[in-house]
């Protein structure tokens, strides 16, 4: 087949590149922490994570911080009814790659 389709895993194609539309989660084992892996820089700045919602039952826990891995800068979040709004930080984390973009998400129960 001529397809430039460059991986095929289980009946899963992964075609293309991915964005910041494309997230991932996953959570320590303690479960206190949400790790979210954006595989994108957002040409606009900034990402909504839906799965965040203020009023989401899937996570109703208090965010009390959020840091993006490998950088130092404060990262400014907003909690809204849409999702957690994540202002990327100015620079890219000096981690030598572009493949993700990982926040770590603190929260209270």
């Amino acid at each position: 087949s001529g397809s430039n389709e460059k991986g095929h895993f289980d009946g899963i194609k992964d075609i293309g590149k991915f964005s910041a539309a494309d997230v991932r989660y996953t959570t320590s084992k303690d479960g206190k922490i949400l790790y979210a892996f954006v595989l994108g820089w957002p040409e606009n700045g900034k990402i909504v994570l839906k799965y965040l919602a203020s009023q989401s039952p899937l996570y109703p826990e208090k965010i009390t911080g959020v840091k993006l891995l490998g950088s130092p800068e404060k990262i400014i979040t907003e909690r809204t009814v849409e999702g957690l709004v994540i202002s990327f930080p100015a620079s890219k984390p000096k981690s030598g790659q572009d493949a993700a973009y990982a926040f770590k998400i603190v929260s209270e129960k």
